[in-house]
């Protein structure tokens, strides 16, 4: 097939030229899916078994573009963050591969690499393009995902790709122009793995799970508008069918633990046995624990155990933890506080990243967003149900009408709530 000339494709950019992003609807997810809903996907797709989407050529047009393409690799030359970097790859989706293959490149080293037959991935494009990171953190938020977004984008010269790997997250290719034949096994090697692993025929070990030629491997090519959604540990290859170009979002699991340990770390700075740690003893260490700290261990242990069977029975307890693992980042880090602007009665509002989700506890409104529990009055519940059952805008006055005929909640405590979601990115200007 004749390779395409990224230089003509790539090479010239304008940012003031750039076309307008769509504006989020709250349908993201769905969007993506279709025909399959929400429901079947999180019961028995999603992190389970492979899902491949037959989509429309357009469907992914208004999301990515190779002008879209171009306009996030120039904004990217100024991005040092190391999450967001350029990676070069001359393999052609073989069945076994070298984990090395990949190497680090410049901006000034993409078309290079591309019109030389190679294969480019940009992790965490997201970064340099505003709108996919606002999309990544829609849909990880209409899936409730307790774990990291990120979006990566894949270019392909024709007959390129990426042997045969694993991941250690959900990976969901979103096929965005020309075709790639995948090869992939439709349940993972090993559930969630914590690391990532390339195949090599002859060189493996239990280690990774089971390997390809003892699993179920099927045989695809993605054309514009498909999705093929893999659990953790899925086994795929990639290689582009002429020009290709996919973003691949991928969903990062936290390891729970992490977010129960504050429950455990504030018992135990309550219990002074905690706090001293084992005690002190004078003999001789020749073998064996001392009996002292055995018996000090289980001691500690019996506590943990109570710690636990209280925590179960208690409904509240997965509250703070659950909305804190709910952290729908997108590798943007915290949320920056934004100065509070001059507003007309027609300023038109929205959710930032829909849909808004919020939790009554403890006579609070908490709202998990971008790494932070924000909380608010019981009283400002009819605004927030407004926001998160209606994706469409709003104007500051709908909202004090609102909050006015359900509880008469004063106007400049209403202004004030409505200040604190904006400067926290939670409601946005449009």
């Amino acid at each position: 097939m004749k390779k395409t000339d990224f230089e003509a494709l790539l090479g010239s950019v304008s940012l003031e030229q750039e076309q307008p992003s769509p504006t989020l609807t709250g349908q993201e997810l769905d969007d993506l899916l279709g025909p399959v809903s929400r429901q079947e996907f999180v019961s028995q797709y999603f992190s389970k078994t492979s899902l491949h989407l037959k989509g429309a050529p357009d469907k992914f047009s208004a999301i990515f573009s190779w002008e879209r393409l171009k306009h996030a690799l120039e904004r990217g030359k100024c991005i040092t963050d190391k999450l967001y970097n350029i990676k070069a790859s001359y393999a052609a989706g073989e069945d076994s591969g070298d984990p090395h293959d990949a190497a680090e490149v410049s901006h000034d080293k993409v078309i290079d690499v591309l019109n030389g037959g190679g294969t480019i991935c940009i992790s965490n494009i997201q970064m340099a393009d505003p709108f996919l990171a606002e999309w990544a953190l829609a849909i990880s938020g209409q899936l409730n995902f307790t774990g990291t977004v990120g979006i990566n984008c894949y270019i392909s010269q024709d007959g390129s790709g990426f042997p045969m790997h694993y991941d250690a997250r959900v990976a969901t290719t979103i096929q965005v122009a020309g075709k790639k034949l995948w090869k992939y096994s439709t349940e993972a090697a090993i559930p969630w793995p914590t690391n990532n692993a390339v195949y090599q025929a002859g060189n493996m070990t239990t280690a990774v799970g089971k390997l390809p030629d003892n699993m179920d491997i099927q045989e695809v090519v993605l054309e514009p508008g498909d999705v093929l959604c893999l659990p953790a540990g899925a086994w795929h290859s990639a290689r582009g069918i002429g020009c290709s170009m996919a973003l691949n979002l991928s969903f990062t699991p936290q390891n729970y633990l992490a977010h129960l340990l504050p429950l455990l770390e504030k018992f135990a700075e309550q219990n002074p046995y905690w706090r001293g740690g084992p005690p002190a003893t004078a003999d001789k260490i020749q073998g064996n624990v001392p009996a002292e700290v055995v018996g000090y261990f289980r001691h500690r242990m019996a506590e943990l155990q109570q710690l636990a069977e209280h925590i179960v029975r208690n409904e509240n307890a997965p509250v703070e933890p659950w909305l804190r693992s709910l952290t729908r980042a997108s590798y943007k880090g915290k949320t920056q506080i934004r100065a509070i602007p001059e507003v007309s009665p027609k300023q038109l509002f929205a959710v930032s990243a829909p849909p808004l989700r919020y939790i009554e506890f403890q006579g609070l409104l908490l709202i998990s967003f971008n790494n932070e529990i924000h909380k608010f009055p019981t009283s400002l519940a009819p605004t927030l149900q407004r926001m998160a059952d209606n994706s469409t805008a709003f104007t500051i006055p709908e909202i004090l009408a609102l909050q006015h005929e359900a509880n008469g909640l004063p106007h400049n405590e209403v202004i004030h709530y409505m200040q604190v979601l904006y400067k926290f990115g939670i409601i946005d200007l449009l």
